[in-house]
């Protein structure tokens, strides 16, 4: 249902995309990994429908969460849409900026896969300034 939604673009109305994310968001955090799993393709098909600059500029406001499974996840939907399309169109600085945040986090995988994530976003983008920060 939500794939046909985004696909007709119904989804980028008002905002209400944001509240389809947001309410998403909150089964990356399950402690069920199929529902972790389930949520995740959703979030990819969302990838695939909007463009870059809106999808990051969705996913890096739940960087902050306080479930550190939600944190890992978006980080890892950050490598993903980065491997896959990343464009110039969108706030590179602030992306580097709230992924570097994660850099000590209290949770090793989310340290882990903060480094990967900026890791990537250098060697795909501009070096100089994940460098610089």
């Amino acid at each position: 249902m939500l794939q046909i939604l985004i696909d007709q673009k119904c989804v980028n109305n008002n905002g209400s995309l944001h509240h389809i994310y947001k309410s998403i968001v909150k089964h990356l955090g399950s402690k069920v990994l199929d529902v972790r799993q389930e949520a995740m393709r959703t979030f990819i098909s969302i990838m695939k429908a909007i463009p870059n600059k809106e999808f990051l500029e969705l996913s890096i406001q739940f960087l902050t969460s306080n479930n550190w499974r939600i944190r890992e996840e978006i980080l890892n939907l950050i490598i993903i849409n980065t491997l896959n399309k990343i464009d110039s169109d969108f706030d590179y600085e602030g992306v580097i900026k709230a992924i570097s945040k994660l850099v000590n986090d209290d949770n090793a995988k989310v340290r882990f896969v903060s480094r990967e994530s900026l890791a990537i976003l250098a060697n795909k983008g501009d070096r100089e300034t994940v460098l610089d920060l």
